[in-house]
Parts: C-alpha cells; sequence; structure tokens
C-alpha cells in the first residue's frame, strides 16, 4: 500500500484513519474482510486472496509484469498456475499466446480450452 494515509469503515460503522503505517500496524487491515480466503500480510503490505480453483496451467512467461496480470486473470477464472500442471501457458504478450504450442488469439480462449479440458 502506497498512500498519505488511509480512511477504514468497519462493519460496525466506525471510522479508522491514520497514516498508512499508523493503520498497518493497529491491525485494523487484517480484520477488513470476512472472507477466510483474502488475507492481509503485514510483513508485505498487501492482499493475498486464495481463491479455489477446477483447473491447473503451467504458465511460461518471462515478463514480471505480464505473468503477474495472467496469473491474476486465470485464478479469477479459477485456474491454478502450476509447474506440475498438463496443460502449458505460453505468454510473450496477451497477443501472443499458446496453449500447448497452439496458438491462442485471447487469455478468454486460451481459458475456455484451459477449463474445457479439465
Amino acid at each position: 500500500l502506497l498512500a498519505d494515509g488511509l480512511w477504514l469503515i468497519t462493519d460496525s460503522g466506525d471510522l479508522i484513519a491514520g497514516s498508512t503505517e499508523e493503520v498497518v500496524m493497529s491491525g485494523a487491515m487484517e480484520h477488513m474482510f470476512a472472507d477466510p480466503g483474502i488475507t492481509f500480510s503485514p510483513a508485505l503490505c498487501d492482499f493475498e486472496a486464495v481463491l479455489p480453483h477446477s483447473a491447473t496451467v503451467a504458465l511460461d512467461c518471462h515478463e514480471p509484469l505480464l505473468r503477474h496480470c495472467i496469473t491474476a486473470a486465470l485464478l479469477r477464472q479459477g485456474i491454478a498456475v502450476s509447474s506440475e500442471a498438463r496443460d502449458r501457458l505460453t505468454a510473450h504478450s496477451l497477443h501472443h499466446l499458446t496453449l500447448n504450442g497452439t496458438p491462442c488469439p485471447t487469455l478468454a480462449q486460451a481459458t475456455h480450452q484451459i477449463l474445457k479440458g479439465k
């Protein structure tokens, strides 16, 4: 989190305000979501989501930002990234993808193929 200050409204309607460091150190961020799949890591100062998945895919992508974005998009669709997966998605860009060596014009098409083959 990078902000000069944060304002949080709790479920009970209380307002918690302060610098980012004050709010993080108070522990308030760790209680913002009732979903056990969403946690706040004070060490990383970031939220982490553990979402259920119904399929897996190995992702070959050497550009860190692209890998991060594709991984997030796959997770939202219920696909976990694992080096042990049967299917392999290779990404050179969002418009240059292959799934098991077959070109996919979009990430949506690759996602559909991965879920269809689960």
